[in-house]
């Protein structure tokens, strides 16, 4: 669906944290088990509503679930830069 990326740097300090990169991909009927937890993270299915409704998420979550609405976010690739508190850690 598209290719989101995005430099992060920290809210006080404006430390440079993060250079990230996401593909993001539109799929039908996944199959197979999803690897739930990785170094770094977590993995897990959530409908758009519920992912805007977790306790912390980035922002850039919104942008993300965008790239699935074809007719109103005609674009391929979104790039920003954003930042963080230490309470989003």
């Amino acid at each position: 669906a598209g290719v989101y990326h995005e430099h992060v740097s920290h809210k006080d300090t404006g430390e440079f944290l993060e250079d990230k990169v996401f593909f993001i991909m539109h799929g039908t009927n996944p199959k197979g088990k999803l690897k739930e937890e990785f170094e770094g993270g977590r993995n897990k299915w959530l409908t758009r509503i519920e992912a805007e409704n977790l306790e912390k998420v980035f922002d850039s979550v919104a942008i993300e679930f965008d790239f699935m609405d074809f007719d109103n976010h005609p674009e391929l690739f979104v790039e920003r830069h954003t930042s963080y508190g230490a309470d989003h850690f």
